[in-house]
């Protein structure tokens, strides 16, 4: 692992159960706006590919409303 002086903090994420499956991820905000979830790779073959992805996702209400204030501008 890198120095942790070298490290930047992006943010913290919590444990969570899909109401779906029941499946568990992780998540948590990475501004007002958007948020990071971190999914098992569920489809994963091999060694070489991750056994988990990150992605960024708006957060829905906020960015309707983000979106509503952009246009009254």
């Amino acid at each position: 692992m890198a120095n942790s002086n070298n490290l930047v903090k992006l943010t913290g994420l919590w444990k969570r159960k899909s109401k779906k499956d029941g499946s568990q991820y992780l998540s948590g905000n990475l501004t007002p706006t958007a948020t990071m979830i971190v999914l098992p790779n569920t489809k994963k073959k091999s060694d070489k590919e991750p056994d988990y992805i990150a992605f960024v996702s708006a957060h829905q209400a906020k960015a309707k409303q983000q979106h509503e204030e952009d246009d009254e501008l």
